[in-house]
């Protein structure tokens, strides 16, 4: 390979104009070309770990910036090695890198946005604390100069239950993306149509094992195939899941488009008439709204996966429900509101499993010991509400709080925090990561569920309720932190939603004290699986179905998009 400067800068040149085009890999071949030359490039450096990242290839990226940050260890590329050890799940590397990297440069670097969400993952609260308002200065800079956030949508939402400062965030990203389509290419032309079914294209990440099939895995066969035909664009991990499967043999169509530049997948969709496209990601892990930024489909709607407004006028609609977004909430969605009659979540149907018998001996030595849960992820939790389970802790004897084990980091400093609320460590009991059947089964000999705060449990509750346990939670100022309610409402139990901390510490300890209540609350549960709304897959398809039959008839129309309530007599 030829060392001759102008060479190495067409290739870079190259590579750049591919990055431009979607074509991510083409882009990472000319970068590590250039490399081969002049290997301590930094600037080189950053788009290969940018073009490598982009396709999923963060752990490919790691060594070449390790390379540059071991002899020259500029902020920048410190940030993008603290962006790819936690794209990969090296907890301790990334918050080491952006750790480094504001040492280096304390003010206005957005390592903050970076490190914030790995220290609340790790339950360093004091820490995240700590870079809060420099998070928010770097927003409000970026916001005031029309560039996107350096804050991604979902950490603020995690962070700041501000639905407007939420949108404002998501539309700075979304604003991007479209002026990042308007220099693409065109998409083919809409094909020719002989059939009057409605297609409807539903795009993921997520089709293997993952929440979002957890939920959903029953929607595509219940689809009615008189009026529908459903195409699935997968471009996550096949994994060989039950799940993966299901998504496969359910779909009429189900598409792979892992290696599809966005461009090419959404030519794909384009040319196979796809009517509504629904994605299920929004900012959430993996997602590519690149792809919706480019219009395939003449109607779009965002779903699911993002617990807010996408800020994006690539989607028309968002599907929601009256809990989750009330009305006066609906200023801060940018998509027109699709109301569903009950919680917008969807869920697979319930089926009753077999009785269990002296499980609790099982995992807990006393079968008599009172079992406090919480499965969400640690970067759920905050200060103020595992102060009020240490309370709760303190005021039940015999009792205990079971917790997912998500990092070695998050047990320290959990255990840190019992011991500081005078709580002894060991009744902070850590579970293992376990396939979804095993895990269902064993959450059904939990006593109670307590919810997080700021973002609630979304699969994880419903997958509580699943298992017959109840859950408190408090309903929250936006959407992420109203979800539980939603689920809640959508089972017929109500009393288990408060309105403030005090009341939620309250509920909570009142069921840990009156046995009899607790057991005839999970008996409601057990009968109300079965004939409320939330579990039922076939019954939410339907009210589904009567939305795409809706704003297809809008369209169809000549009508704008507008938003709407779905009311259980619209089933058909």
């Amino acid at each position: 390979m030829s060392g001759n400067p102008d060479h190495i800068e067409a290739l870079v040149g190259l590579g750049d104009v591919l990055v431009a085009l979607g074509e991510f890999e083409a882009a990472a071949v000319r970068y590590e070309s250039a490399l081969e030359s002049v290997p301590m490039q930094a600037e080189v450096v950053e788009r290969l770990a940018s073009a490598l990242a982009r396709q999923g290839r963060a752990t490919a990226a790691i060594p070449h910036l390790e390379r540059i940050a071991a002899a020259e260890p500029a902020p920048q590329i410190l940030n993008h090695l603290g962006a790819c050890c936690a794209e990969t799940g090296r907890l301790s590397a990334a918050i080491d890198a952006f750790r480094r990297s504001l040492a280096r440069q304390p003010d206005d670097n957005v390592a903050a946005a970076g490190l914030y969400p790995l220290l609340r993952i790790a339950c360093d609260w004091d820490a995240a604390d700590e870079l809060s308002s420099a998070i928010d200065s770097l927003n409000a800079a970026a916001l005031a100069a029309g560039d996107p956030a350096p804050e991604p949508p979902l950490d603020n939402i995690h962070r700041r239950d501000d639905p407007a400062m939420n949108l404002a965030v998501a539309r700075s990203w979304s604003c991007a993306l479209a002026g990042e389509a308007k220099t693409a290419p065109a998409l083919p032309a809409v094909p020719a149509r002989d059939d009057e079914l409605i297609r409807i294209g539903y795009l993921s990440w997520d089709f293997h094992d993952h929440a979002t099939m957890h939920l959903m895995g029953g929607l595509f066969e219940a689809h009615d195939r008189a009026s529908f035909q459903i195409h699935a664009y997968a471009y996550g991990p096949d994994d060989d899941s039950d799940e993966r499967r299901t998504a496969e043999t359910t779909a009429d169509e189900f598409i792979d488009i892992r290696t599809f530049s966005d461009r090419d997948a959404a030519a794909r969709i384009r040319e196979d008439g796809i009517d509504i496209l629904v994605d299920l990601k929004g900012y959430t892990r993996g997602h590519r709204l690149g792809i919706c930024a480019l219009r395939p489909a003449p109607i779009q709607i965002t779903y699911l996966g993002f617990p807010g407004s996408t800020g994006a006028d690539f989607f028309d609609y968002a599907i929601t429900d009256e809990t989750v977004t009330p009305a006066d909430a609906s200023e801060y969605f940018s998509e027109n509101l699709i109301y569903m009659p009950n919680s917008y979540q969807i869920n697979y149907d319930y089926s009753k499993s077999k009785k269990l018998c002296g499980i609790k001996s099982n995992f807990f030595n006393n079968d008599d010991i009172f079992i406090y849960c919480s499965f969400n992820n640690t970067l759920k939790f905050d200060r103020n509400i595992f102060e009020i389970w240490m309370s709760l802790l303190s005021n039940t004897p015999d009792s205990v709080l079971w917790l997912l084990a998500n990092n070695e980091l998050a047990q320290h400093n959990l255990r840190a925090a019992a011991m500081a609320a005078g709580v002894d460590p060991a009744r902070l009991v850590f579970a293992d990561m376990v396939a979804r059947d095993k895990h269902l089964t064993r959450l059904s000999i939990a006593d109670l569920a307590l919810d997080t705060r700021l973002y609630n449990g979304h699969t994880t509750t419903s997958d509580a309720l699943r298992a017959g346990v109840p859950v408190v939670t408090m309903i929250g100022r936006h959407f992420a932190s109203r979800v539980s309610a939603s689920l809640l409402e959508a089972i017929g139990i109500p009393e288990l939603i408060t309105a403030d901390l005090g009341e939620y510490e309250r509920r909570a300890l009142a069921l840990a004290q009156e046995p009899e209540a607790l057991a005839a609350l999970r008996a409601k549960i057990g009968t109300h699986r079965i004939t409320k709304p939330l579990f039922n897959t076939t019954a939410f398809a339907r009210s589904l179905e009567a939305a795409y039959k809706r704003i297809w008839t809008l369209r169809s129309m000549g009508e704008r998009p507008q938003g709407f309530k779905i009311e259980n007599s619209d089933q058909e």
